[in-house]
């Protein structure tokens, strides 16, 4: 799967809608958050995944997520989640996210913590039950282009991001045509939210 297939998946109308529910926010905003956060969200994983000090966990956790329905997945266990992702960048991502989405950082902590099962729920969805903790690196690495230098691949996950906006504006039977609606304005701050390290 490559990394617009993989963010097209995650943006679907259906996950927007199941997000804007558990958060308590609209659809829009949802999806506004959505499209600003996913590349510094997927950044976090792959840092996870490429870390020895966290890769077997992140790997367990990747699989165990793969047999959940991330539905069912509460809120203060999506916002661990995002917490092992951003680490000491949480609070910083979560304030660059809220300004340019126009919502306060507690409304985005929320709508992250109710997208991060589906991130992980994807991710495992991606990779078998028999591939090791190199092989979901692997796949992270190869979604994010072989590289983990944070610019770089900011620039290829905004690049999916207008190809998913794209596919969006196509036509009103479009999987992601609300976010259409919204991805635009989110794209102009990808790189610049991006996680550091």
């Amino acid at each position: 799967m490559d990394l617009t297939s993989f963010m097209s998946s995650i943006l679907s109308n259906e996950n927007i809608e199941s997000v804007a529910r558990k958060a308590g926010v609209s659809a829009e905003e949802a999806a506004s958050v959505l499209a600003a956060s996913l590349p510094v969200m997927l950044n976090g994983a792959n840092g996870q995944a490429g870390n020895d000090a966290t890769t077997e966990s992140f790997y367990e956790a990747v699989n165990e997520h793969a047999a959940k329905n991330p539905e069912e997945v509460g809120l203060e266990e999506g916002g661990k989640i995002v917490g092992h992702l951003l680490g000491t960048d949480e609070a910083a991502a979560e304030n660059a996210i809220a300004a340019r989405a126009g919502l306060n950082s507690s409304q985005v902590g929320l709508i992250l913590a109710a997208a991060a099962p589906l991130i992980m729920n994807a991710l495992g969805s991606s990779t078998s039950s028999s591939t090791s903790s190199a092989g979901t690196a692997s796949l992270l690495s190869s979604l994010l282009g072989g590289t983990s230098n944070s610019s770089a691949s900011g620039s290829l996950m905004t690049s999916a991001l207008t190809s998913v906006l794209g596919s969006a504006l196509g036509g009103s039977s479009s999987n992601n045509s609300l976010l259409g609606s919204v991805l635009t304005s989110a794209l102009g701050g990808t790189q610049q939210i991006g996680r550091a390290h």
